[in-house]
């Protein structure tokens, strides 16, 4: 991502992220010290990936431009299981076996917790595991 916004924030990084996470209504969790900020942005500038998590995600639309602006689709939380699969189809080839059924489980958004969703992706902590939330909720 040649000349992309990730390259740009390199001289304020934890600046940028705050200022992404407000614009997006996020705010700056609690939870997320500077550190822990600032290793995240070091990691997404090393990779040039930011992870994307996609709720009510659908066979993937949103995914899609995102995926084809350089981001890495690394979830999905959708509630119709044909739905679930075809996203899961959509972005997780070449995963692994567990890695595409994980994906591929249907979820009801008012019942997952962010800790099992974030176990059943992989061994990471749920602060490494997104970096960016995106959704198309149907009203």
């Amino acid at each position: 991502m040649s000349g992309s916004l990730i390259e740009a924030a390199s001289f304020v990084p934890l600046e940028v992220l705050c200022c992404l996470q407000r614009a997006g209504g996020q705010g700056v969790p609690d939870r997320m010290n500077k550190r822990c900020r600032l290793a995240k942005i070091r990691r997404i500038q090393k990779e040039n990936s930011p992870r994307v998590l996609d709720l009510f995600a659908g066979c993937g639309g949103f995914s899609l431009g995102f995926s084809a602006a350089g981001f890495e689709i690394v979830g999905a939380i959708e509630l119709d299981p044909l739905a679930a699969l075809s996203h899961a189809l959509n972005f997780c080839k070449g995963a692994t076996p567990r890695r595409l059924q994980a994906h591929a489980k249907s979820r009801d958004i008012t019942r997952v917790e962010p800790e099992d969703f974030v176990r059943e992706l992989g061994p990471v902590r749920v602060t490494d595991v997104v970096d960016v939330i995106i959704g198309g909720p149907l009203f």
